[in-house]
This record gives C-alpha cells, structure tokens and sequence, in this order.
C-alpha cells in the first residue's frame, strides 16, 4: 500500500506522450492534417522555409553567444564570478568533450524552437557532481508517469532498449526546455509560405510563360503534330526559354499577345506579407532575418534593444531558471545562480558606447580597469591608479558638506564702531 492509499488519495493519471516520429503523435497533435493551403507543415518541412529558418537560427545563435556566467554570493553580500567552481567550464565554456557551450544551446534552441521541448542529459561523477552536459534528439524522447505519478523519461535507441530515466528532485537526471513553438502554433501561416515556394518551384521547373502565341495551319499528319509538340516543348519549356512567342494550329497564320493576370502579379507581395508575419510569430525583428523594406539607421539599433529586451529576454530567463532548477542543488540555490551577460548582446555605436563609459568613469561608479573590463583590454596597475574611483568636484555628498559660518545681525558685530572711516559706506 503506497502513501496515497493511507491519505485517501488516487494516484494521478498516466501522463500519455509519444515521441514525434510515432503515427499516434503525429495523428493526435493534427501534425499529419493538411492546412487550408494543401501542404502538410512538419518541423522539417517548416524549416525548409527560408523565413522560419532564418528566425529559428536568429534566436539559437543569439542564445549561443550570450556568455553564461556562474555567479556566487560572497560572505559581503556582492555577486562574484565563481571561476573555481567545477560548473563554470561546463556552463561558460564545454558542456562536454565534442562541443562548445555556444554549440550546446544553439543546438538546445533547435529543438526547442522546432519541437516545443528540447532535453540534455546530465552526466554526474559517483558523488553526484556534474561532468557533461549532452544534448538529446527530443523526437526520440516520450514522457510518462508511473503508478506513484513519478516522472519518466524513456529515450528510444537505433539499436537495443531504450534507456530510461526515472525524475529525482535531487539529482534531475535530464536539462529540460520548454516553449510553444510558432511552427506547431501558426501552422496555417507556414503552410501557406510551403505552399508560395512550391508553387515558385514548378512555376520555374514545369511553367511555361508564354509572350504570345503564333497560329499556323492545322496539320492532319500526326507524326508532324508530334514533332510540333516537341520542337514546342523544347524551345519554351524552363527558366531559360520563358517569355518566348508559342505555336499552336490554327486555320490562318496570326498573332495573340499574353499578358500576366493581377494574381500573379501579386505573387512577391504575398511573399512578403509572409516574410513579416513568420517574423512577427517568431518575435524576431524583419531586419534580423533580410527583410530590410523599412528598416533606417537612426531604428535598427532601437529595434535591436527592443528583440533584446522583449524576445531573448524570455528565453534567457528560461534558460537562468530550467539551469537553477535542474543543475543546481538545494544546498546551492542560495550561494549560486547562473545568468546570461546581457550587455554583450547589444553593441552600439562607438560614439555611443564612448559617451557611456566616460558618464560612467566621471560619475564614479567605474574605475579605469572597469572601463577596460568592458573593452577586454589589458588592466591598469593598482599602484597608478588602476582601481581607482573619481568623481566631479561638484559633486558633494550632503553629509561631507562643510557648516556655513553663523551670520551676526548688522550692527551688533563686535569693532563694528572702530572701523576706519574709509571702509564705512
């Protein structure tokens, strides 16, 4: 008799998940279903798209090169990198023997962006410590829960078992990601972009665009007809012959022009419209992903902060918490977190950045070698200055001010009737 039967409690439902490469996934999640354009959108499908995968690389590649940082609380209450720490080279720099940490999570971002969930299996020593992080196919992974409702993962295998892993609070077996993905959620949207580039496709690979047609006489041989009909193949059929004059029988010899409908000619337009609204589901600004139509100087860096602040943020915290929740232990949580440096993501202007750090110098809140920390350059000695905090000489705390003399009422002040009489006025 387990714990839940002496409260009176059932144990939770079965949590039902199928890997997506089963046909009951593929069938239940309306994968499989065509959209209103005709195509089946898959995540390899999708990112077959231009677009999607521009924006899917956007955001994997944005996340890989945000430097992740191990911070620890010092005894003082300041934050301080903890370079010593065993989990430093494997958050900030190899994750595990074949890849660097922006590989990892460029890959982890992959999968998630594509398949709403992404998983890295956690490698520990005998005593628990963390040694590797490896990234898994999510599309191999199904999830269920036993009869106590514990969590299990089962990773199928080309070969043999699958190997299963069963969720302890303690020491997480898995590093897991989860985010809704546009491709699953805005599926109608992609299936029209499938559709616009197969149509592209056989319009060049099989359409033959003709600039008129050419009516000859009709011919009652059908080896002549047949050898018109491949002299025509030959001469319009693909990109190179498109736009030439066609033949076709007729009783007399005449001309007809052919002109391209009002559809068609809206062909490009549609594609952009597609273009801004596959960025807009992604959150990626157009100019990241080639759409340069209304992008400026004086709004492309405004808009950078803006992706920054509203679309990577998210997916950073995600990343900070899913970190702390399951490579992190209890004992660290309070002495320990992991964080992304924001600040490298954004790179201004070099007046800007200039004007910034000289603010900052002035102010008092950087020293000489803070500046040079932030430009990766070599430090100044201690001895000349390096560490050294100024500030403006008008800037004067309250508290050090100096008491301003007594004032004496006029007249009372002591002499005041043996001044010379040149200083009286």
């Amino acid at each position: 008799m387990s714990w839940r039967d002496w409260l009176g409690l059932s144990a939770p439902k079965a949590e039902e998940r199928a890997t997506l490469t089963e046909v009951d996934f593929w069938m239940r999640d309306g994968w499989t279903n065509a959209v209103a354009s005709g195509v089946s959108v898959t995540p390899s499908t999708a990112m077959q798209v231009p677009d999607v995968y521009a924006c899917v690389e956007v955001l994997a590649q944005d996340v890989g090169r945000a430097p992740l940082k191990l911070r620890v609380r010092m005894d003082d209450g300041e934050w301080a990198d903890a370079e010593q720490h065993v989990l430093w080279e494997i958050l900030h720099d190899l994750p595990n023997p074949e890849m660097t940490a922006s590989e990892f999570r460029a890959e982890m971002m992959r999968s998630l962006l594509a398949n709403e969930v992404a998983y890295a299996e956690i490698v520990r020593k005998p005593n628990g410590q963390i040694k590797a992080l490896w990234p898994l196919d999510s599309t191999r992974m199904t999830e269920s829960r036993d009869a106590l409702g514990v969590k299990r993962y089962s990773y199928r295998m080309d070969q043999g078992d699958p190997i299963v892993w069963t969720f302890d609070p303690d020491r997480p077996p898995l590093l897991v990601l989860r985010h809704p993905s546009p491709i699953h959620r805005c599926r109608e949207m992609v299936g029209l972009a499938i559709a616009l580039d197969r149509y592209a496709g056989k319009f060049f690979a099989n359409g033959t665009r003709l600039s008129g047609l050419l009516h000859i006489p009709p011919q009652k041989d059908a080896a002549a007809r047949t050898a018109i009909r491949s002299m025509f193949e030959s001469m319009h059929k693909g990109v190179e012959n498109a736009h030439k004059i066609g033949i076709i029988e007729g009783n007399e010899t005449k001309f007809s022009a052919l002109s391209t409908t009002n559809d068609e000619a809206q062909f490009n337009e549609t594609r952009k419209q597609i273009r801004t609204m596959i960025a807009g589901s992604f959150r990626v600004p157009p100019h990241k992903i080639g759409d340069l139509e209304r992008a400026t100087f004086s709004n492309i860096e405004a808009q950078d902060r803006d992706y920054v602040n509203s679309a990577l943020n998210p997916f950073l915290v995600m990343w900070e918490q899913a970190l702390r929740r399951d490579v992190l232990t209890t004992r660290q949580y309070p002495r320990y977190q992991a964080i992304f440096d924001r600040e490298a993501l954004i790179e201004a202007d070099l007046q800007s950045r200039a004007a910034a750090l000289a603010i900052g110098r002035q102010n008092g809140w950087w020293s000489v070698n803070d500046v040079k920390r932030k430009l990766h350059e070599n430090p100044v000695a201690e001895a000349e200055g390096g560490n050294l905090y100024h500030m403006n000489g008008n800037m004067v705390p309250l508290t050090g001010a100096p008491e301003a003399p007594a004032r004496q009422p006029f007249g009372n002040q002591p002499g005041a009737d043996d001044a010379p009489a040149d200083q009286v006025m």
